[in-house]
């Protein structure tokens, strides 16, 4: 087939829930677009490949503008593996997306793709992209990149791993208030790459690693430096003490030719700064442990919900409503779950505002 799922058109009111499914495609695994204003949108747990076409992609999210957008969240997918495609997951205009731990493969075939990214971010507002690990096949051709983030604000991007592909990290235009941290790069041409009108802003004792062989090239790259004024405006303050791992080999003085490639001098783009707490990423193992049973969940994952625990580093409280929202809605037509275990039966007992919003949304017609 072309297309595994195609949504669009959810408005006020309405979700999509797309879990447990595996999915062989050509074009696209899962294709969201015009959802604006629906209640939520998730794609979860899935098991999806697209193979057949250079513009294929194994999800995308597209939306005309990133002011409002259909609360789409991207979970827990065991993995999907795009041969010779566009992208791995595409998110085009969104706004808040929340994709996290999900395992991304980029297989190749016949090298048909002009360009292929494991995540790509473009144009989208607040996005949180955490705790994903994308795999790659080579780290000589930069037209394969890890994740990419353009022309996006705001976005968080953190605790993902990227490997075997030509650029790692790659950010492109004004992505004013990014927040990038605790991300590993291990075997690429370039950990990170800012072509020549990257903006990211200051990146603080983030815990970014480096934990490739990045020789005789370098580890980041920011060709955004025709003045140092430039540089900084994406300057990263590190822990020199450290070591290499969290400090990249980066271009010092090389100016226009006769010097090597890529002839920018990227001098002071890494600040050394001492004795300041470096941030971590809490312990993953469970991201990729979370199976999805049913519409909405294990019991494990539902039960977390009910007790407002954190689902990842940076499970946001928009976010955490909505699960609450979709938890409440099964529980009430569930006896059996909600009987299982007291914390649902809790849940259930203390959430009045869940309980009226419940009302307003299915009981005056009496049918879901």
């Amino acid at each position: 087939m072309r297309t595994g799922v195609e949504c669009s058109g959810n408005k006020y009111r309405q979700y999509a829930l797309v879990t447990d499914n595996t999915i062989n495609a050509t074009l696209y695994g899962a294709l969201f677009y015009n959802n604006a204003g629906s209640d939520y949108n998730i794609i979860a747990g899935n098991f999806i490949k697209v193979d057949g076409l250079s513009s294929g992609v194994g999800i995308a999210v597209r939306e005309s503008k990133n002011s409002v957008s259909g609360n789409y969240e991207v979970a827990w997918n065991h993995e999907i593996r795009v041969v010779d495609g566009t992208a791995g997951i595409e998110l085009l205009n969104v706004a808040s997306p929340q994709v996290r731990c999900n395992v991304i493969k980029l297989d190749e075939g016949d090298e048909q793709a002009i360009s292929s990214t494991g995540i790509s971010v473009l144009g989208c507002s607040f996005a949180n992209i955490t705790q994903n690990s994308v795999t790659g096949y080579t780290r000589s051709n930069t037209s394969r990149v890890g994740l990419s983030c353009q022309v996006s604000t705001s976005c968080q991007i953190g605790c993902n791993s990227v490997d075997s592909t030509g650029y790692g990290f790659h950010f492109g235009s004004s992505n004013l208030f990014t927040n990038f941290r605790g991300n590993k790069m291990k075997s690429h041409l370039e950990g990170l790459h800012l072509n020549s009108t990257a903006v990211i802003d200051t990146q603080t004792h983030a815990g970014n690693q480096w934990l490739g062989n990045y020789s005789p090239w370098y580890g980041a790259v920011n060709m955004n430096a025709i003045f140092q004024s430039d540089v900084l405006k994406s300057l990263f303050l590190v822990d020199p003490s450290l070591g290499s791992t969290y400090n990249p080999t980066f271009p010092i003085n090389l100016g226009p030719p006769p010097f090597p490639p890529p002839y920018v001098d990227n001098s002071g783009w890494f600040e050394p700064d001492l004795n300041m707490p470096t941030y971590s990423c809490p312990d993953s193992t469970t991201c990729y442990q979370s199976e999805y049973v049913g519409d909405e969940g294990s019991p494990s994952l539902l039960a977390m919900i009910a007790l407002d625990s954190l689902l990842s580093v940076d499970y946001i409280e928009e976010t955490q409503s909505i699960a609450q929202l979709m938890l409440y809605e099964r529980l009430m037509r569930d006896t059996g779950l909600t009987g299982s275990d007291i914390v649902f039966q809790n849940f259930l007992n203390n959430e009045s505002v869940l309980f009226n919003l419940y009302q307003t949304k299915f009981e005056p017609s009496g049918v879901w």
